[in-house]
């Protein structure tokens, strides 16, 4: 017997057709996924000075995003690639709140003045726009924030946002030298190869899978 389409494909096309009632249902259900996610990030990320506001506003950019040009977002999601409609949805606002988040307090120029060479990749030659720059920079970091722990995001605000020596960030984290250097290295990897992908897809805002972002509880 052929396995039918997935229904909430079919709420979704209902959802770009325009369909309010359809649009109301999704609404319900993305919500809340998209709160959490919000939450989490701006606490790891954002730090104290995160408002309630702040929350509002980015849920808000958030679910505009997701049902923005007929759902356009919403409509990548691919229910073959293993991932439930929920768990694509908390992939997509991890990636645009780290996104913002990197965007508003530079942290992609700050990381990237610190990295070798082998993160040439993710710089456009210098006669591409200066816009097209920093968008492809702010997707690199922002899927990066979205695969990182809370220690990584702990480590990533020490020593790349506020800039504290790497002896007071190991001393603060009961980390040896070493360990750091290789957290450091490990991260820089992690960025070549995001960029890397990225990249090879040709796109600057590629459909997700289960693997591309692993879960922020990771390690």
């Amino acid at each position: 017997m052929a396995k039918g389409r997935h229904p909430d494909l079919d709420m979704i096309d209902r959802c770009a057709g325009g369909d309010r009632r359809a649009q109301r249902v999704l609404m319900t259900r993305v919500l809340p996924v998209v709160r959490m996610q919000v939450s989490l990030l701006l606490r790891h990320m954002g730090g104290p000075r995160a408002t309630s506001a702040d929350r509002q506003d980015l849920c808000q950019d958030v679910l505009v995003e997701l049902f923005r040009k007929g759902a356009q977002e919403l409509r990548r999601w691919d229910p073959e690639a293993g991932l439930s409609f929920e768990g694509f949805v908390r992939l997509v606002a991890r990636r645009f709140v780290a996104r913002r988040i990197c965007r508003q307090t530079k942290r992609y120029e700050r990381f990237l003045a610190t990295a070798p060479d082998a993160l040439d990749v993710v710089n456009p030659p210098p006669q591409d726009d200066e816009v097209e720059r920093r968008d492809q920079l702010d997707a690199v970091l922002g899927e990066l924030h979205a695969q990182m722990s809370p220690r990584d995001q702990v480590l990533f605000m020490r020593l790349f946002v506020e800039q504290q020596p790497s002896t007071a960030v190991a001393q603060e984290l009961g980390m040896s030298m070493d360990a750091l250097k290789k957290w450091r290295s490990r991260m820089y990897a992690r960025v070549d190869r995001i960029a890397t992908r990225l990249r090879s897809e040709g796109a600057s805002s590629p459909r997700m899978s289960p693997s591309a972002i692993a879960d922020p509880r990771g390690s």
